[in-house]
């Protein structure tokens, strides 16, 4: 009876232990942070974060790399690389949100949305993976991966430090308006290529719409200039209204991206001086930046394209350059069916972006109209053809 007794005691002492051990392999991370945070990891939604737990943990979580994603309503997302042990309760706490900031600006004769300068930084290094601080921006973070790119950093100079194997390369980095900022960092030699593209052969400009006093960037690619911007100017006579509409049917949207116009009246809208560019205007702007294949990287403006999905680790993105100072923006397209409308693109911002050009052509014996096209996360731009009764954006060229 003693010996069973004895036998039953150890075999619950090996059962106790191994629990122990299985436990003590499970890795936690707990997340400090505010109430009301949406909180994923590696893509997948976990919980909102709430009051009594001050945060939440997430349990099961696998030793290794994870990526943590934190969502706030109204403010730019964080994301952050965590490199979790095994049996590992890791405490991360959620930093303070940065808001997004949009300026409003009036005058007498126009009003219109600005938003905050910012541009693109890409950085390539050896070794690959290299610790990457900005401290005046409160950004730290290690690079894991071939291409690492922060979007969005607010226009200026910033002081840059490189750190691998406890060396560190210090570096002042320039992030230019809606431009693309890409260095080598070859922390074995010890130093710094900048590899950003040239944009100083194109000059930059402003035109004022004497019509409505609307304000447009304009910049001058080889002997073409063009507006740097879509075009917004409506009629307030109200003639055309049904002709001309914003992305979504949200009047916010036209500040950013501009109206979109029926073919008929695209041929109409630019101001004197300026008219609808030709199909043979488009090949010229398009040859000038190497061709199809490549110049739709160097017309798009390098933030505003489907930024949601910006996370390189996830979804690669086409390095967007802007290298023409072109600044396209996604726009989306309109298409009327029987009285039915629909906009090409999902929530409050579309994928890609189609322009009008003034020529014609035709398909299976019915006319068409020649429109250009770009598409997040491709570098091409591609000739398309749409129904004179959509409604695409305008780029105004200047006549010569």
């Amino acid at each position: 009876m003693l010996s069973i007794q004895i036998k039953y005691i150890f075999v619950s002492v090996v059962m106790m232990i191994t629990t122990i051990v299985i436990e003590a392999q499970t890795s936690y991370i707990q997340v400090v942070s505010e109430p009301g945070i949406s909180v994923f990891l590696d893509g997948e939604f976990k919980k909102t974060t709430n009051s009594e737990m001050g945060g939440l943990i997430i349990e099961n979580v696998s030793p290794g790399l994870h990526t943590i994603r934190v969502i706030k309503d109204g403010f730019s997302p964080q994301e952050e690389r965590l490199n979790i042990k095994q049996g590992e309760v890791y405490t991360y706490k959620v930093k303070s949100f940065a808001p997004k900031i949009t300026i409003s600006q009036e005058g007498n004769v126009s009003h219109q949305n600005v938003e905050l300068k910012v541009g693109k930084l890409k950085i390539q290094s050896v070794p690959v993976s290299i610790t990457i601080s900005l401290p005046s921006l409160g950004l730290r973070d290690q690079k894991t991966i071939d291409e690492w790119i922060a979007y969005d950093i607010p226009e200026g100079e910033y002081d840059a430090i490189f750190i691998w194997n406890n060396k560190e390369i210090k570096d002042r980095i320039r992030i230019g308006d809606n431009q693309l900022t890409s260095l080598f960092v070859n922390m074995i030699e010890g130093k710094i290529d900048d590899r950003s593209p040239d944009y100083t052969h194109n000059e930059s400009g402003t035109f004022i719409d004497p019509r409505d006093g609307f304000t447009y960037k304009t910049v001058t690619i080889n002997d073409q200039t063009w507006m740097s911007q879509n075009l917004n100017f409506y009629n307030k006579d109200g003639i055309y209204k049904s002709f001309i509409s914003c992305y979504d049917n949200d009047q916010s949207n036209c500040q950013k991206y501009g109206k979109l116009y029926d073919w008929y009246y695209a041929m109409k809208s630019c101001p004197t001086g300026w008219h609808l560019p030709s199909n043979e205007e488009w090949n010229t702007l398009i040859t000038s930046l190497g061709g199809n294949d490549v110049a739709g990287s160097k017309l798009k403006s390098v933030t505003g394209w489907n930024d949601s999905k910006s996370n390189v680790l996830e979804n690669p993105r086409v390095d967007d350059n802007n290298q023409s100072g072109f600044s396209a923006l996604p726009a989306g397209l309109k298409k009327n069916f029987q009285g039915n409308s629909f906009y090409m693109g999902s929530g409050d911002k579309s994928n890609y972006g189609v322009w009008w050009s003034s020529s014609t052509g035709n398909v299976e014996k019915r006319e068409i109209h020649i429109s250009y096209l770009m598409t997040d996360y491709f570098k091409e731009i591609k000739q398309d053809d749409n129904d004179d009764y959509c409604q695409l954006s305008v780029r105004c060229i200047k006549d010569k």
